[in-house]
């Protein structure tokens, strides 16, 4: 199981979220912006993802409302959760579990695809669905 909003489960001494998951977007323009006044760290992590979708040819899509369910999708949700369980029908439970989760969920979805530069074909690789309410962004996946 996860570790609550925020993480918010594992640390029992602490009463309010992790500082650097609260972020106050209203007084940054760009991303660009944003970006700026991190700390050298930070910005290094970014420019490497950066980087790294090039190298490896990564490319995202916006999906809106009108999105449609694939067994690619759930392809991506069994991968995803093969990396931590080892019992087959949990596996499975736990990838029909979210798989209905994500089409019960409104909003749109972020696919990333890697493309071979030769052939033009793309393999959907990860997926995201950002959730927006007020000032809060939350990306399921």
């Amino acid at each position: 199981m996860g570790g609550g909003p925020l993480g918010l489960k594992n640390r029992p001494g602490r009463k309010g979220p992790k500082h650097h998951s609260i972020l106050d977007v209203d007084q940054y323009e760009t991303m660009d912006a944003y970006t700026k006044s991190l700390q050298r760290s930070a910005k290094t992590n970014i420019k490497q993802c950066e980087k790294k979708h090039k190298k490896n040819s990564i490319v995202h899509v916006l999906k809106h409302e009108n999105w449609t369910f694939t067994l690619s999708h759930m392809k991506v949700i069994y991968d995803h959760q093969a990396r931590n369980e080892t019992n087959v029908l949990k596996l499975i439970l736990k990838t029909v579990g979210r798989s209905l989760a994500i089409n019960l969920t409104i909003g749109c979805l972020l696919e990333y695809y890697c493309v071979d530069i030769e052939s033009g074909n793309k393999e959907l690789i990860a997926i995201q669905q950002p959730i927006l309410k007020g000032n809060t962004y939350r990306a399921m996946w």
